[in-house]
């Protein structure tokens, strides 16, 4: 999305310590985004804190000053200063974890869902089912609907754009799409 939207082929992630699984979002991301546009510049800083949304907003603004108009968030509390930077310089911004549009209502294009729900209901299921909670390691990703995407809001997606967005949603499903 960052790169389907971005005008200036510039975006930004914020993640908020520089961790393996913090890393996997912003591989994500830059992942996702350059395989929209190879040529794309994608900017990660890592603010070391997840909840301070002062520093959030200072690396949005650092951001923006490079001429980010996209940012995307994995920081907790940090994020939520950046996403409110970005409305407030009137660039886009993708949530985290759940639907960060209330958040920055003027920015949040979508935001990447952990659809906690699920697993929580698939776990559920299985305790009802085998009156017993498994001890086995459990991922859910997109297929499973373990992720997902919010709505997209305050962008129109051109026909080309929504076809871009489905090819890498049925990409991911039909695994061709190998994660770094």
């Amino acid at each position: 999305m960052a790169a389907l939207t971005s005008e200036t082929k510039t975006i930004g992630f914020i993640g908020g310590d520089n961790v393996p699984l913090i890393q996997k979002f912003a591989n994500g991301f830059v992942q996702g985004a350059t395989s929209v546009d190879s040529e794309i510049e994608v900017l990660i800083q890592y603010a070391g804190d997840f909840g301070n949304d002062v520093l959030g907003a200072e690396i949005a603004r650092d951001m923006i000053e490079q001429n980010s108009d996209v940012l995307y968030s994995a920081a907790g509390f940090t994020g939520v200063g950046a996403l409110r930077e970005a409305e407030q310089n009137g660039i886009y911004a993708i949530g985290v974890d759940s639907d960060q549009f209330y958040y920055a209502e003027e920015a949040i294009v979508t935001s990447m869902l952990k659809n906690v729900d699920i697993a929580l209901y698939d776990t559920v299921k299985e305790i009802q089912e085998t009156e017993q909670l498994a001890t086995k390691h459990i991922e859910l990703g997109f297929a499973e609907s373990g992720v997902g995407l919010a709505p997209i809001r305050i962008v129109h997606l051109s026909t080309e754009q929504e076809r871009r967005l489905k090819e890498a949603e049925e990409a991911i499903l039909q695994g061709e799409v190998q994660f770094q």
